[in-house]
């Protein structure tokens, strides 16, 4: 049930930049076929099985999360990823000479990452230590995760903003259900 009431809430644009990315990362292309099947409309075999084990991770999450830490854990795992974005957006290249991530990139200012992490880290604290520690664990992941894109792409797309707030959103979790068994 969460992932449906996640889908009819939020839509499926984040999945269709995970699938994207999945299908062009991981095609095993040079960095301009890369980007040239992220932009396909098609589905390919990487982006379904990318997304397969994402709703498997994402349901076993829903599933492993003790009751009393899912709500907070939602909330901010929805929050901190798309505070991340806005530093993805603002602090990384992008690789293209158009698409809606270069208008998003276009239109921003720096202090709007230092807004939305601030925000995140002053919820995190507010809502406890295990959530601070879920954040930290969070940025540090989707770090390397993002340098790795960049390395491959020469900078992030719209498509992987959305793959890098989906791996986040799982990162988020795992880090919380780690913590929780080891913290308490």
């Amino acid at each position: 049930l969460l992932l449906l009431v996640e889908l009819f809430c939020l839509g499926g644009l984040m999945y269709d930049g995970f699938m994207d990315t999945c299908d062009g990362v991981f095609s095993a292309r040079d960095r301009e076929k890369m980007l040239e099947i992220m932009k396909d409309s098609h589905v390919g075999a990487n982006a379904v099985l990318g997304l397969a084990v994402l709703l498997i991770f994402k349901t076993a999450l829903y599933v492993s999360l003790d009751g009393r830490f899912l709500t907070f854990a939602l909330l901010l795992a929805f929050t901190v990823t798309r505070s991340l974005m806005v530093v993805y957006i603002v602090g990384y290249p992008y690789p293209r000479a158009n698409g809606i991530g270069k208008m998003f990139k276009e239109y921003s200012q720096k202090w709007y990452m230092v807004v939305a992490l601030l925000f995140s880290c002053v919820l995190s604290l507010y809502l406890g230590w295990l959530y601070c520690y879920a954040f930290l664990i969070t940025l540090v992941l989707a770090n390397i995760i993002t340098k790795f894109l960049q390395n491959k792409l020469g900078g992030l797309t719209g498509d992987t903003y959305g793959f890098l707030t989906e791996t986040g959103f799982v990162i988020y979790l795992l880090g919380v259900c780690f913590l929780n068994k080891f913290l308490s």
